[in-house]
């Protein structure tokens, strides 16, 4: 909080919510995580994007918390943290199946453990790979 004459300024939304509000911080959470990654500020983006899952999960809606993880998947890929990426698909699909296979969201984190898997192992970049199959 910056403190003006007068009157106290949050700084972040969170701020604004009460600590156990977990579905109100969970969406301002997600919002501003996204904000942040368009901006380019992907540590930032990652760092409020754990809190907004964390908050989903502690709200009991595993539903949007496998889908927000997805996501979070998604933002780890593309810092080039393949392994963290590889780590939360994969946590976040066992979540999801401990709960209930057939939720939205289950399949997304089956192709993402997949396709991170996959990128562990392919030798030549996909991008040679597309070029190759298209001569």
């Amino acid at each position: 909080m910056v403190n003006s004459p007068g009157h106290t300024v949050p700084t972040s939304p969170l701020s604004l919510l009460p600590e156990d509000d977990h579905v109100w911080r969970a969406g301002a959470a997600l919002l501003l995580a996204l904000a942040h990654w368009a901006s380019g500020d992907l540590e930032e983006a990652r760092r409020i994007h754990v809190q907004g899952v964390a908050s989903l999960e502690h709200a009991g809606d595993i539903t949007l918390a496998i889908s927000a993880a997805f996501n979070g998947a998604e933002l780890r890929t593309a810092r080039g943290r393949l392994s963290e990426a590889r780590r939360l698909y994969e946590r976040s699909l066992q979540l999801g199946l401990d709960h209930n296979p057939m939720l939205p969201g289950v399949a997304d984190l089956h192709w993402g453990s997949a396709t991170s898997s996959a990128s562990r192992t392919t030798l030549k970049p996909r991008r040679t790979i597309y070029d190759e199959a298209r001569n």
